[in-house]
């Protein structure tokens, strides 16, 4: 692996909210005030994300091609906001990674399995 390349891969999503917004549109497109609603559900105790920081983070997103947006005319107009392929399979990857650490049991050791038998890797689906 390449880190230095995976690195440079990550950069849009190195500040602190692109990944809560990345798995809160996993679920499907959603318009920004739910959108801010899903995310500081699981946001910490007094640390909530701000509009302008959501709007900042999702243009950002929306640039790196992880993020899509379709604003539907009408009075009051409705965006919308959902994963583009990116997102999706990055999505994906960190669901493998996130079942790889909740499988681990820090008090055994590195590099000893915890006990789950169940393998992440064949119960996510990145296509």
């Amino acid at each position: 692996m390449d880190w230095s390349d995976l690195m440079q891969e990550l950069g849009p999503l190195r500040h602190w909210w692109d990944v809560a917004v990345l798995a809160s549109l996993a679920g499907g497109p959603r318009r920004p005030a739910d959108l801010i609603s899903a995310v500081n559900r699981q946001a910490p105790a007094g640390r909530p994300i701000g509009w302008k920081v959501l709007n900042d983070t999702l243009r950002r997103l929306e640039a790196s091609g992880h993020v899509g947006r379709r604003q539907v005319p009408g009075v009051p107009r409705e965006t919308w906001y959902w994963l583009c392929q990116p997102g999706q399979q990055l999505i994906c990857a960190l669901t493998v990674l996130d079942h790889w650490y909740r499988s681990r049991d820090p008090r055994e050791g590195p590099g000893r399995e915890s006990g789950h038998d169940r393998d992440p890797c064949r119960s996510v689906c990145c296509t």
